[in-house]
């Protein structure tokens, strides 16, 4: 979702909020290491893309779906903030708690309603 403009003004809030409110520097990045649902709500290119996907996941369709279609049809742009940390779903997996616990939710619900005044409608 890089260059949307609403993804790029959430960005720069995030940025400006965690400087003012904690100090911190936050970092972009334009990839994943995980697994997130979010990554289908932004789908490129053809849906068909997906046909490996589903090719590959052995109980597709039987005990697992994802509307691919549907979910492409949204084009919606995606955004994943997290906290600090790092091995994420690993033996070795650290948090910083204080980021994850404290700085991180206040941060959110600072971007959500940043998010509901750029899309709400105009009175």
């Amino acid at each position: 979702s890089s260059g949307d403009a609403l993804v790029e003004a959430c960005v720069a809030r995030l940025r400006e909020q965690a400087d003012a409110r904690f100090g911190l520097t936050v970092e972009r990045t334009h990839w994943f290491n995980g697994i997130s649902d979010l990554s289908y709500l932004a789908g490129q290119g053809e849906p068909s893309g997906w046909t490996p996907f589903e090719r590959n996941c052995p109980v597709y369709g039987a005990r697992y779906s994802v509307p691919f279609e549907a979910m492409h049809a949204l084009a919606a742009p995606v955004l994943n903030v997290g906290p600090f940390g790092t091995d994420p779903h690993q033996r070795t997996e650290r948090l910083h708690v204080r980021n994850a616990f404290a700085e991180l939710p206040e941060l959110l619900a600072d971007l959500v309603q940043f998010v509901a005044a750029q899309v709400a409608p105009a009175s």
